[in-house]
């Protein structure tokens, strides 16, 4: 291939001979080393220099019949290129010089609100100690007023008890009364008949004294006898009737009296029932709205605790950040590395403390559905009673109103018998006062001969019968009063029985009641006690969340600098420090909109939840840019040292060639056209051997000079990753990318997290190649498979962990991805089940998980773990 060229370096070696002048010219002086090993830095920030450009002129200068001193000529071009460059690097640093002095005077800016912020801060929190000593203190006096109402109540049953249980004792003392009056009356009633039956044997002898006097008058006196017994028997039939129609008014009355008792009576229960549900209500209307007081007021002193939390948070991250400028490269590069072990530990310890809660708030809300299934059977019981008590008093209440009813009938059916009695009397008396008429003569005389034993006789039967007849009635009046009064007492008995059953129940009801309430109230105090030790948790949970966006910023702070040191332009510096001073700019809007008002905090938690995650998306590319900017800085020291070696090699064989043209020259007058000739066959070898060289080293120079270009390309695509990637995101929710996802389910575009994954991969070199800066033949293939093989499982890495972690979307998303990525159908029904199981209240949680091929595709992915929510 060099042939030609050998050839005519031969020929012209003879001939032309370089002036020394010329050559110590050509050749680069020690000093002119680092600039071209800064080339490789500076290539995107020169205004019109391209290295491809330059290598591949060189290559054809020297393939195309050029010279030593041609190519000399074109290094000390390149090296005036480097020190152009260089100067343009001094300007960037003294830029750098003049924003980093602004940086302090924002640094100290942030001081000063850090120390007001901290003043606040304390002052929130003594606030926030007086009004939870005042709840306390509140809810104290709220439960002791419901323990003496519910006292009063107990008490007020207990004097009612006292009360129905004298009633029963009077009632079983007149019952007593009552059973020794009718064995008083049994005993007159013996007495009653030996006086009779003597009254009777009196009258049989009188009778059989006056049975001579009385025998001629016997006929007349049979009729009359007849006549006086069937008046008799009417008057007392009518005496009888009259007493029945008494004694049925009585009854009326009693039972008129005892409705319109047993109305009041049941209107007091009633009254009794209904005060004691309003009570009720009224005190589990009191407990809802204290725990609804009670669960705002934790819950805004809960955001309140974690808005400040993360406040302190930044402000400690950002004095990190002005104590970490001071340190080396390598110091800030390890404590990098050990603040992300640090994040990486604090992360799997909030996730178990994530699931902890999970499982604790799950047993809670089982507790509490036991809780609700009780009472809704105990509110089916108390419905159930309350409707039988209901039948029960509707059918006592018929059954009164039909014995009234029955009553009244009675009444009027004896009203009519008593006027048909009085009407046959009065035509019966009619026929006896005319029947007397007609005997009056004729028993005149028998009643002037009988009159005197007539009267006396007929006095004492008078008296005797009036007695007999009194007693009589006012036994059957007696009785009949008792078995009323019996009957009174036995249903007082039964109402009362009823009355203490239902008071009984009801202090039942009121102890449970009451116990049921002091097992709220303590229920209420250890829920008070765990919130307390759950606030706890959170704040130090917070305040290790505080410290990882720290490190974060940290992190992103050393990445800017790295980016700065790798030759990145005062632009991209400038729009840095301004992305800074605009997160700053917004940390002081959010501190002022916290002094001034308190509701915004549930929005800024939301914003600060969206940052975080976007940061834990951002933790990700980062971490993939560092392991890429590390091997690109190896690469490039590898480069730089090659460029070394290459240049202290071509200062050799330019001072041999020096060295050999002085000794030519010193040669040339001495030596003939056939020593020229021998001389010539001479250092020709030597000659092809050290073009061979130059030539071997402008190739290898040309290959890594390719090698530094793609290098360049691949840090300039980084940087432009970096700068969307560290670019401030809205804090109004989710990206637009994610709330313009399509609807339907056809091929939706790649999420920015997929694509930014797809771009930080594709910015990675050579990740598995173990010879990184020797040139190989075979390394652009492999460089190609590998990548290819990367790329792909690391988007397929990336759109797993966005579809698992997003809801309506990502069921959206679950079968083009898996079509576009080919995805196994375990992989897609675990996808499925996972996004059903977020977008679900009370689902259970599946147990598949992203497969560890998949996780360990790329070796600083993240994968998602069993716990991931």
């Amino acid at each position: 291939m060099f042939a030609k060229l050998k050839q005519k370096l031969a020929e012209e070696e003879g001939s032309k001979v370089m002036p020394p002048a010329e050559g110590r010219k050509s050749f680069g002086t020690p000093g002119h080393a680092s600039p071209v090993g800064h080339a490789g830095r500076a290539t995107n920030a020169g205004a019109g220099m391209s290295p491809s450009s330059s290598q591949t002129d060189l290559t054809k200068a020297v393939t195309k019949d050029a010279t030593k001193e041609e190519v000399l000529s074109m290094l000390i071009r390149r090296t005036d290129q480097v020190k152009r460059l260089e100067a343009k690097l001094n300007e960037y640093i003294s830029s750098l010089k003049e924003v980093t002095k602004a940086k302090d005077k924002l640094q100290l800016a942030l001081e000063n609100t850090q120390d007001g912020m901290a003043k606040k801060i304390q002052d929130m929190n003594e606030s926030y100690q007086a009004e939870r000593s005042k709840m306390a203190e509140n809810m104290n006096l709220a439960l002791e007023k419901k323990d003496k109402e519910v006292k009063d109540m107990i008490e007020a049953v207990e004097k009612e008890k006292a009360d129905l249980q004298k009633q029963v004792s009077d009632a079983a003392a007149a019952t007593a009364k009552l059973y020794q009056k009718e064995e008083d009356k049994e005993e007159l009633e013996g007495f009653q008949t030996q006086e009779l039956a003597k009254v009777k044997h009196m009258l049989l002898n009188s009778q059989e004294e006056l049975s001579k006097c009385q025998a001629e008058l016997q006929q007349k006196s049979e009729k009359i006898t007849s006549l006086e017994t069937q008046a008799a028997e009417d008057g007392r039939r009518a005496q009888q009737v009259e007493a029945e129609v008494t004694r049925l008014k009585e009854e009326l009355e009693a039972v008129k009296n005892e409705r319109d008792t047993s109305k009041l009576e049941n209107k007091k229960l009633d009254e009794l029932a209904r005060t004691v549900e309003d009570n009720h209500s009224s005190l589990e209307d009191n407990l809802q709205s204290l725990n609804k007081q009670l669960q705002e007021c934790e819950t805004q002193l809960e955001e309140k605790d974690n808005e400040i939390q993360h406040l302190q948070e930044k402000v400690s991250t950002l004095n990190r950040r002005q104590d970490q400028e001071d340190m080396s490269g390598d110091e800030k590069l390890q404590a990098l590395v050990d603040e992300r072990k640090q994040l990486e530990l604090r992360l799997e310890e909030a996730r178990q403390q994530l699931t902890d809660i999970k499982s604790t708030w799950s047993e809670k809300i089982n507790s509490l559905e036991l809780q609700i299934a009780n009472l809704n059977t105990k509110m089916a019981d108390d419905s159930a009673e309350l409707t039988r008590t209901e039948k029960e008093a509707e059918s006592q209440r018929a059954a009164f109103q039909k014995k009234v009813s029955e009553l009244e009938a009675k009444l009027q059916d004896s009203e009519k018998q008593v006027a048909d009695n009085e009407r046959l009397a009065n035509e019966r008396q009619e026929q006896i006062d005319h029947q007397k008429s007609k005997h009056d003569t004729e028993l005149i005389r028998v009643q002037q001969q009988s009159a005197d034993t007539q009267r006396h006789l007929q006095d004492k039967v008078n008296s005797l019968e009036q007695k007999v007849t009194e007693l009589e009635t006012a036994r059957e009046f007696d009785k009949t009063n008792s078995q009323h009064k019996l009957t009174q007492l036995e249903n007082l008995k039964e109402e009362y029985l009823e009355k203490e059953l239902e008071v009984e129940h009801q202090m039942s009801r009121l102890e449970e009641e009451k116990e049921q309430l002091k097992l709220e109230v303590s229920r209420h105090e250890k829920e008070n006690l765990q919130l307390a030790h759950a606030l706890e948790d959170a704040k130090i949970l917070s305040e290790d969340l505080k410290k990882q966006m720290s490190s974060r910023d940290e992190e992103l702070s050393s990445l800017r600098e790295q980016v700065t040191e790798m030759g990145a332009t005062t632009s991209e510096t400038e729009e840095q420090i301004r992305d800074v001073s605009k997160e700053r700019d917004h940390l002081r809007y959010l501190v002022s909109s916290l002094e001034l008002e308190n509701n915004v905090i549930p929005d800024l938690q939301q914003r600060l939840e969206d940052l975080e995650l976007q940061t834990d998306r951002q933790q990700a590319s980062i971490r993939d840019q560092e392991t890429t900017i590390t091997s690109l800085g190896e690469t490039l020291a590898v480069r730089e040292a090659e460029l070394a070696e290459a240049q202290e090699q071509w200062r050799s064989l330019e001072d041999a060639a020096e060295t050999e043209r002085r000794r030519r020259e010193n040669t040339k007058d001495v030596c003939v056209s056939t020593a020229d000739d021998e001389e010539g066959r001479e250092e020709d070898p030597k000659v092809l051997e050290l073009r061979k060289e130059v030539l071997d080293l402008v190739e290898q120079l040309a290959d890594k000079n390719k090698t530094i270009k793609m290098q360049q390309q691949r840090l300039g695509d980084l940087k432009k990753t970096l700068q969307r990637e560290l670019k401030i995101t809205p804090v109004d929710g989710d990206t637009p990318e994610l709330r313009d996802l399509p609807k339907e389910r056809d091929l939706p575009p790649l999420p920015p997290g997929a694509a930014a994954g797809a771009a930080m991969a594709t910015v990675k070199p050579f990740p598995s190649h173990p010879n990184l800066g020797m040139p190989d033949p075979l390394m652009p293939a492999i460089m190609d498979i590998d990548e290819n093989e990367i790329n792909f499982r690391y988007l397929k890495h990336v759109v797993l962990r966005f579809v698992a972690s997003r809801d309506h979307e990502a069921y959206q998303l679950v079968r083009a991805v898996s079509m576009l990525l080919k995805f196994t159908p375990e992989e897609e029904r675990m996808v499925k089940d996972m996004i059903q199981y977020k977008m679900s209240w009370f689902g259970t949680k599946p147990t598949a998980v992203i497969r560890p091929s998949v996780i360990s595709a790329s070796p600083n992915s993240r994968g998602l773990p069993p716990n991931f929510s």
